[in-house]
């Protein structure tokens, strides 16, 4: 699959910043159906930006966006723990 060309980012961008004209902060199903609309001219963007053979990448790093602040918090409290286990305080601690 190619790029889309300059006209087509163009155009994508521009039914993105219609639907974005169109966005309402209402609680309705109007409001709701808006921001869809802002959601789905973004994600077809992104979509004609993003080859096939480059997705595998993109999933990557959304799934390492979504994991990593609770993965580096738990490499945080494991590094806190074994720096607190060696060092000579913990012998002379109160939970031995």
């Amino acid at each position: 699959m190619a790029l889309p060309n300059k006209q087509e980012i163009d155009d994508l961008v521009s039914s993105l910043n219609d639907a974005a004209k169109a966005y309402s902060d209402a609680p309705d199903l109007n409001g709701y159906m808006s921001r869809v609309q802002i959601l789905e001219k973004a994600r077809t963007l992104t979509n004609a930006l993003i080859t096939p053979d480059q997705k595998p990448n993109y999933h990557g790093l959304n799934a390492s966006r979504n994991f990593a602040p609770a993965s580096w918090n738990m490499v945080r409290k494991h590094a806190a723990a074994h720096k607190y286990l060696r060092s000579p305080n913990w012998l002379l601690s109160e939970h031995l």
